[in-house]
């Protein structure tokens, strides 16, 4: 009937605070009366000296107790995750279940307010009764306290925890190692013994190691202690403060960048994507050698490439959408910082001959592609060229066919199949038939 009656639960919960802060006044206020009665009968008593087989030091005398302002306890809010149950119950038993001052009706209007979601749904059918406050809590332990849940749940967080690849990697070793305590520890406050499972976690969890440090474990390993998760834990922590006590001594940091990480995910950075199947000696000698843009040939840079006019180089770092400077990253112009040769025509880093502002007022237009679809039949072999780095022979199919025209005089041709040109083209006097 009590609960019917409330209309704003938020005036509620606020009304609730409220009292416990008056009541917490209150019961500060009769503690320092106490203690100042206390004081007083003690300067009351008259001054009595000790008795002679005890020195006078030695006498005991009673200090009043002094008050020290604690800040709120609070208890975190539940609404359904079985995760954060055991924290929830555990808080709400400390602080409300326990509290002897408290009837079962006002236990039951705390516990109410403290679920949210999910929880509150599952019992907010109950009316505020003694007998009714019992029940919701056992509801609440039955749905979301089971142990078998709990176990799963810490079980699968061990399970998913993020591989580390780099043994500098301080902060990715770091939460490793804290997830995993965290969620041995809690499997064994419920009774599940590390012994019963270390078998199967020390190569999960090796697994998410660096190669390195599992190396490492290996070398250090106590060889009668198998299956002790704890001992790997403890190596784990061991190295993460080895490295952290180096950097501080030494000053260095080993931090993988943001950009770098980025970069190898992806072509931005004008860093080509590196195929799944490619070798990563292939990646490397593609790094090293400065390979040519236009006809991947690592034997001359792509300024000096012959492969393609001007306009065609122009038009493919256009289309590739490389800057115009260095001809390398996937950034304008005018934020390009990477140091490059002077213009051959005018002398200036800021640019490069390719469009030197000299060079194009000296160009031709007859040299000019008439055309989009033009210029992308001029590059057609040469993008399809480029999918595979290095030297190679492109060899086209071809057929031999039958021409017959408009007569009865049949000649023999022979066909060639280009895949990547978007026209089709035939001989003069072929076509006269």
């Amino acid at each position: 009937e009590i609960e019917e009656l409330i209309t704003d639960k938020a005036v509620f919960e606020a009304d609730i605070e409220t009292s416990f802060e008056y009541e917490e006044k209150l019961n500060d206020l009769k503690f320092q009366i106490k203690s100042k009665i206390d004081n007083f009968k003690i300067e009351q008593q008259p001054v009595t000296s000790p008795p002679v087989n005890i020195p006078a030091n030695n006498a005991e005398t009673k200090r009043p107790e002094t008050s020290i302002s604690l800040p709120k306890l609070r208890i975190p809010t539940f609404s359904g995750d079985a995760s954060t149950f055991l924290e929830f119950i555990n808080s709400f038993s400390n602080a409300i279940d326990s509290n002897e001052s408290l009837n079962n009706v006002e236990k039951f209007i705390y516990l109410k307010s403290f679920l949210s979601g999910e929880a509150y749904k599952s019992v907010s059918g109950f009316s505020l009764t003694e007998e009714n406050y019992k029940s919701c809590l056992d509801l609440l332990k039955d749905r979301y306290g089971r142990q078998d849940h709990l176990i799963g749940h810490f079980i699968n967080k061990l399970l998913e925890i993020e591989p580390v690849k780099s043994s500098f990697n301080l902060r990715g070793l770091r939460k490793l190692h804290d997830e995993s305590e965290i969620s041995i520890r809690n499997l064994n406050s419920m009774g599940i013994d590390s012994k019963n499972y270390g078998h199967l976690l020390i190569p999960i969890l090796l697994k998410q190691l660096p190669h390195d440090l599992v190396i490492e474990y290996h070398r250090k390993r106590d060889s009668g202690k198998t299956g002790d998760v704890h001992e790997l834990i403890k190596f784990i922590k061991f190295e993460i403060e080895s490295r952290e006590s180096a950097n501080i001594v030494t000053g260095h940091t080993h931090k993988v960048s943001e950009s770098r990480q980025f970069s190898r995910n992806s072509s931005y950075h004008g860093q080509p994507k590196i195929k799944p199947n490619a070798s990563s000696s292939a990646a490397l000698n593609t790094v090293v050698k400065n390979v040519c843009i236009f006809c991947n040939c690592d034997t001359h840079p792509a300024l000096k490439c012959n492969f393609l006019t001007n306009e065609q180089k122009r038009y493919k770092l256009k289309k590739e959408g490389l800057c115009y400077r260095c001809m390398m990253h996937k950034h304008l112009m005018s934020k390009c910082q990477v140091k490059i040769s002077p213009c051959e025509t005018c002398q200036s880093s800021q640019h490069n001959f390719l469009f030197c502002p000299k060079n194009k007022a000296k160009s031709s237009p007859l040299n000019e592609p008439k055309s989009e679809t033009d210029q992308k039949i001029l590059l057609s072999s040469v993008m399809n060229s480029q999918d595979k780095p290095g030297n190679f022979v492109t060899l086209l199919q071809t057929a031999k066919v039958e021409i017959q025209g408009n007569g009865s005089q049949k000649v023999m041709a022979r066909l060639l199949f280009d895949s990547g040109s978007q026209k089709s083209f035939v001989r003069s006097d072929r076509s006269k038939l």
